[in-house]
């Protein structure tokens, strides 16, 4: 029976495909950076490097990856949060100036602050759908 044997081409393939799964999973850009560093150590691995050299070259792209590019990466790809008007009146008082319906699912209605003389106060609160605000 023959003896299997694992090659450096082929673990430095499966730890590429393994970090390419993890950040699949994840998408969190965790492990793609160590993805590149393991193919930049297969394709050191097919030119003859020896062992010690690619695993230097893992970790060196790896590092310079993670290091140069996360920042980039999570401020121009990684979805942003978009803040909507009402997120900056949730639990503050304001005066409602118009009728709010969301069963009639209006899309339009006004708020105005409220000073502490006004007699009819309201709490923006997160509603569900078919509560209604009208009075």
């Amino acid at each position: 029976m023959a003896e299997f044997q694992i090659t450096p081409e082929f673990f430095w393939l499966g730890l590429m495909i393994l970090c390419l799964v993890i950040e699949a999973a994840t998408v969190g850009l965790a492990t793609i950076w160590f993805a590149a560093g393991a193919l930049a150590a297969t394709a050191a691995s097919v030119l003859g490097v020896g062992i010690l050299g690619q695993i230097l070259l893992f970790f060196t792209v790896s590092l310079v990856l993670l290091t140069f590019t996360r920042p980039f990466a999570l401020k121009y790809i990684s979805p942003h949060k978009i803040r909507t008007n009402y997120e900056d009146l949730v639990d503050q008082t304001v005066k409602i100036t118009e009728c709010v319906d969301n069963a009639a699912d209006s899309r339009f209605s006004r708020a105005g602050m409220v000073s502490p003389n006004v007699s009819r106060r309201f709490d923006i609160k997160r509603r569900g759908v078919g509560e209604s605000n009208c009075h």
